[in-house]
Order: structure tokens, then C-alpha cells, then sequence
């Protein structure tokens, strides 16, 4: 997940009732075959995704990702900076509302899963 980002931020598109493209309702989503590395290595910058995303190829600063590394400890500044741009109080949102859609985010189990199910 380490590497020079040479690129700008994503402009968010937006579909029908003005709700973003990025981020697919839970019951939608079929997840990809595709597989990411784990890694386990807290001083590698983490990118941020939308949860919903069917695939969690490409983050939020548009960086693509080839890696899970939940133990990351540093996160990317222009990741957060795109999220807050989609959703100012989402750092203080104890809810852990998606700045994409504004649903709750899954809870820490179905990510878990997810990251089992999508890595080698």
C-alpha cells in the first residue's frame, strides 16, 4: 500500500436522486473474485475504501490498492481528505455512518469476512 499517489482527487459522480455511484447497498452487492495480499505491517500508509464497494481495487484518493494490511496505522491523508470532503463529520461520527451513502457502515465481523474471503 506504499507508493508515490500521482494523482488528483476522485470527483464523485452521482446517479439517480443524487446519491453517489460509489458505495452498493449489502444486499446487492456480489463480491468479486478478485484476491488482495494481507499484510500486517502498521507503519504502511492504509487506504481507504467504501466498504459497499463491489471491488476495494481503488481508494478514495484513487490509489489502487493490492493489499488488506487492517494492522496499518497511518492513513492517508488525501483518502481522509476525500472523505471529508463526502461527509465533514464523519470523523466524529460515532455511528460509523458511510460518507458515501450515509448508511451504517458493517460491523467489524462482515469486514473481517470480507478481508478473509478476498485475500491469498
Amino acid at each position: 500500500m506504499i507508493g508515490p499517489i500521482e494523482t488528483t482527487l476522485p470527483k464523485a459522480t452521482y446517479g439517480v436522486g443524487g446519491v453517489p455511484e460509489r458505495g452498493v447497498d449489502e444486499a446487492a452487492v456480489l463480491h468479486t473474485t478478485e484476491t488482495y495480499r494481507l499484510s500486517a505491517n502498521p507503519e504502511e500508509i492504509a487506504h481507504l475504501v467504501c466498504c459497499r464497494d463491489v471491488s476495494w481495487r481503488v481508494a478514495f484518493c484513487g490509489f489502487e490498492n493490492t493489499e488488506v494490511n487492517p494492522a496499518a496505522e497511518i492513513i492517508c491523508t488525501m483518502c481522509l481528505e476525500e472523505v471529508s470532503r463526502l461527509r465533514p463529520d464523519f470523523a466524529s461520527d460515532p455511528e460509523m455512518t458511510c460518507p458515501v451513502d450515509g448508511n451504517c457502515c458493517p460491523d467489524e465481523a462482515e469486514i473481517d469476512q470480507r478481508i478473509a474471503d478476498a485475500t491469498e
